[in-house]
């Protein structure tokens, strides 16, 4: 019988059923494992875990090895200094190594997120020898406003991978002459209805993801847009509070956020007849979406319904939604804007043509199985 290869995922960012880049993760995990590989993950031993709604979850797919961040006895830890990184991973190293030796990494992931496990992820690779993979999903010195000794650590990080999987051509790592890059979309759950059929009745435009301020000019253009016909905007989110300034739009309803994003895609299907999932024409205060790619966009094109996107030009979003003429698509979101697509929507004929190029695009560029293939293969490709 051949022995299955042993991947390991580590980082601080837990793969589990929820959103964003921790349900990405986990889907990739849960189909190696499906596939035959054996997956151990290397997460903090955050206090309160076990309470977790997903640790049932985890400990019953992954085999999980939980490592703790600080001992009283530990020294000091610095990112920007070498002796003191390798110190602090034997450190915690020795507490796991009988663990690890009874089945060592045949390769290693990790995340460009946070600062201390991806390079315990590193040290681990040192010591195994095998090869390492990092995700790279948004533009953190954009996002966090990260200083020079984040960004030289994550160059260090890039350095050491053999490949690092980037959501878009924009994506890179700042000051990083490595050219190990792969795009890859986040893969999303697969979630695709029989049928293309405009369910509500009611014209619905839905919204489900990260309210940056910056999005509520977009959404009062929308609820005015909404006006004219009837229609209402549904929007997922747990920040209630900071949707006081658009309480005057009796068409804005809200919508408690989801424990993943199973259960959001569910209700979009059930209420919606059109998605918003583009960024604000604000670039300056949003600087990261010039290279990140919504995720929330590769998830609900299989509701098979419409979406609008919109973005400033020059970014990964506008860069693809012109390669693939995305017919609901603008640079200049304003009430009129979405006032004209709305009318158009109404119309039968049009919302069909619409909705059929989400389906064809969550068959093509991101349908799940596609994008594991790559990532599966390009993982075959660096074992030893």
């Amino acid at each position: 019988m051949t022995k299955k290869k042993h991947i390991y995922f580590v980082s601080e960012s837990i793969p589990h059923n929820g959103y964003g880049s921790f349900v990405v993760f986990y889907r990739h995990l849960i189909r190696l494992k499906e596939n035959d590989y054996q997956i151990t993950i290397i997460i903090p031993d955050y206090k309160d875990l076990e309470r977790a709604f997903f640790f049932n979850e985890i400990t019953e797919n992954f085999n999980v090895i939980r490592v703790p961040f600080n001992a009283w006895w530990y020294p000091p830890y610095r990112q920007n200094n070498a002796l003191l990184r390798k110190i602090r991973f034997f450190l915690i190293y020795k507490l796991v190594r009988k663990t690890i030796r009874q089945a060592p990494p045949d390769f290693i992931i990790t995340y460009f997120y946070g600062n201390f496990l991806n390079g315990f992820a590193v040290f681990l690779k040192d010591i195994y020898k095998c090869k390492m993979g990092v995700f790279l999903h948004d533009d953190k010195n954009l996002l966090n406003k990260y200083n020079k000794t984040n960004i030289i650590f994550d160059q260090y990080i890039a350095q050491k991978s053999s490949v690092i999987w980037t959501v878009s051509e924009n994506l890179r790592i700042f000051g990083c002459s490595t050219n190990n890059y792969v795009i890859l979309p986040p893969i999303p759950s697969g979630y695709t209805p029989k049928s293309i059929t405009r369910q509500p009745k009611k014209f619905t435009v839905g919204f489900s993801g990260s309210t940056y301020e910056s999005y509520f000019t977009v959404f009062e253009f929308i609820a005015k847009a909404l006006e004219a016909i009837g229609g209402e905007l549904h929007i997922i989110t747990k920040d209630f509070d900071r949707f006081s300034t658009l309480k005057a739009f009796n068409n804005i309803k809200l919508i408690p956020y989801f424990t993943n994003s199973g259960k959001a895609m569910d209700y979009l299907k059930q209420h919606c007849s059109v998605l918003f999932c583009g960024y604000p024409d604000d670039i300056e205060r949003m600087p990261w979406i010039e290279s990140c790619f919504p995720s929330k966009f590769v998830e609900s094109v299989h509701l098979n319904i419409p979406i609008i996107l919109s973005s400033p030009e020059g970014t990964s979003l506008y860069n693809w939604a012109e390669k693939n003429n995305w017919i609901l698509f603008t640079t200049s979101p304003s009430v009129k804007t979405f006032e004209n697509m709305f009318l158009q929507l109404e119309n039968t004929a049009y919302w069909d043509e619409t909705a059929k190029q989400s389906w064809y695009v969550a068959q093509n560029d991101f349908n799940p199985t596609k994008i594991q293939y790559v990532f599966e293969e390009n993982i075959k490709a660096l074992l030893v």
